[in-house]
């Protein structure tokens, strides 16, 4: 040895040390419960990395520590996620675990990390298995499968004993109208039972709508399950409104795990609900439940299959849509006094209907500054509308032949194609609504869908007509600006009006705001505009 670097064996664990630097360490551990006694064991956990760097000759970089979290998924797991950016970030040479399982039951996830973190040069210790991220990969694999296979085990006894449970009448954790007594026992709380009856009556005889009554409860200072006044929203009053559990009917297995990693769930037929009839908790009668459940049904159809309401009443009428569940934006107006303003704001119908679980877009949009925006864009479109026609000519000439190059389908087989990929996107919406999949694996699945169906349309216009799109490009825009000169000289837009010029608008979660002219719609390339406006 050259005196320099000194040779230690601790734990099983050959290391090198140097005088002049010491390897930053960081250590994770995790518990799958929040209960005490696990929360007790990721202390004894955090004194136990403290030990190990102490004895092993390592700097202490920190310990990031998941409480209450599965091991199944690494992406769910925000402390995990926040080691992984620090390791990328190369603030650290060396990640401490106490063992296999802790680190992942998920054995894709678990070689993917790791294989990750040894490319940029972080080894990862297992100090109760006594092994490191840099031995066999073939152990390392066999031994987070058994991991994986007991997570798995442990996921079944669960759903068997969920699906016993449910079929001598499991009763909910927290429904408004009882009290729990235990697993399978409610007793009426009186006060709640009587809004309820409140609600229904509302519903039924004085022709309220669920904003409405929301909105009754609030003003009249009604408490909500958590005791709290003012705090009663549309979606709230639709669940009690739906649930069965009112008639005297407690209802499980109305939804399924299909896959214990991801926790997919899948949504089972009313038919195959596991139905246990409770007379002593009836607080309304049958026919007033059916009722009710019609009225929602007739209502719900104002949606169509696209997600739009059939409506030219406002300006924005089915022209705004949530670029993260499908849905249309409704309209909403607040004036905060009597002489005040009356504020016109656009958000998402699905959320506003169902609530903050139904989708993430809580992005609202001013009526005025949005058409403000739309008609100074429009007036600048205008000033420069000659080196505008030339430019979009250029692009989509380019466009068009890098695209079409090669085609090798015919028209029928283009538009099967157009057709099978509208349905997939439509299935993907749809699995998303009813939490089948999370938001991210949604934005993964329809970012290629979306891609390919511009493609397909690009194609299906090129074998149509490839001379025509091109050809008739100039001819279209300048009718275009044509109308837009028209639309400038008017002063109040009306819905029919905007839909002349502007094919949809998108807005986003984030408060994007994309607006798709209809510039260039016949060729199936309509131009999208963007514009960043502060939501209010």
């Amino acid at each position: 040895m050259n005196g320099l670097m000194n040779t230690q064996e601790k734990d099983g664990f050959t290391m090198n040390t140097t005088k002049h630097t010491t390897k930053k360490m960081a250590c994770y551990c995790r518990v799958s419960t929040d209960k005490e006694e696990q929360l007790q064991s990721l202390e004894k956990q955090k004194e136990y990395f403290e030990k190990f760097a102490s004895d092993n000759g390592y700097e202490l970089y920190g310990i990031y520590a998941d409480e209450g979290i599965s091991g199944k998924q690494v992406k769910k797991r925000i402390k995990f996620q926040e080691m992984l950016e620090d390791a990328r970030l190369k603030k650290f040479e060396v990640v401490a675990v106490k063992d296999i399982s802790r680190f992942s039951r998920n054995t894709v996830d678990f070689l993917k990390v790791v294989r990750e973190l040894k490319s940029i040069g972080v080894k990862v210790l297992f100090t109760n298995n006594n092994l490191c991220s840099t031995d066999s990969e073939f152990v390392l694999s066999v031994l987070v499968s058994i991991a994986q296979e007991e997570s798995l085990k442990l996921s079944e006894r669960v759903k068997f004993g969920k699906a016993i449970n449910a079929k001598k009448g499991r009763v909910p954790n927290f429904v408004f109208g009882y009290n729990k007594v235990d697993t399978f026992t409610l007793e009426i709380n009186e006060y709640e039972a009587n809004t309820v009856r409140k609600m229904y009556e509302l519903f039924l005889e004085e022709g309220y709508g669920t904003l409405k009554i929301a909105e009754y409860l609030n003003k009249n200072g009604v408490l909500t399950k958590k005791q709290q006044r003012a705090n009663w929203y549309q979606k709230t009053v639709i669940d009690i409104l739906r649930n069965p559990i009112y008639t005297g009917k407690i209802v499980n297995g109305k939804t399924e795990v299909t896959d214990f990693i991801t926790e997919k769930r899948r949504v089972i037929d009313a038919k195959d609900h596991i139905v246990v009839e409770r007379p002593e908790l009836r607080i309304v009668s049958d026919e007033d439940y059916e009722k009710v459940q019609r009225i929602l049904k007739e209502r719900s159809k104002s949606f169509n299959l696209e997600n739009k309401r059939e409506s030219t009443k406002y300006p924005f009428s089915n022209l705004i849509k949530c670029a993260d569940c499908g849905y249309t934006f409704r309209r909403r107006t607040r004036q905060y006094s009597k002489e005040g303003k009356v504020y016109k704001r656009w958000c998402c119908s699905i959320r506003n209907a169902k609530g903050k679980d139904a989708c993430i877009n809580k992005s609202v949009i001013d009526e005025d500054i949005l058409l403000g925006h739309i008609r100074e864009y429009l007036k600048e479109l205008i000033s420069t509308k000659e080196s505008f026609i030339k430019l979009v000519i250029k692009e989509v000439e380019a466009l068009v032949s890098d695209i079409t190059r090669g085609i090798d389908l015919d028209e029928s087989q283009l538009k099967k194609q157009y057709e099978e990929l509208r349905k997939e996107r439509k299935k993907y919406i749809k699995l998303y609504a009813k939490s089948s999949i999370t938001e991210e694996e949604l934005d993964e699945c329809l970012l290629p869908v979306d891609k390919e169906i511009e493609k397909v349309k690009l194609q299906l216009a090129h074998i149509i007509d490839s001379t025509r799109i091109t050809s008739s490009i100039g001819e279209e825009v300048r009718t275009y600006f044509k109308d837009i000169d028209k639309l400038l000289e008017v002063s109040k837009w009306s819905n029919m009006d905007l839909k002349q010029l502007i094919e949809e608008i998108q807005v986003s979660h984030t408060g994007d705001v994309k607006v798709k002219l209809k510039m260039l719609s016949e060729q199936g390339m309509p131009l999208t505009v963007p514009f960043n406006i502060d939501s209010p």
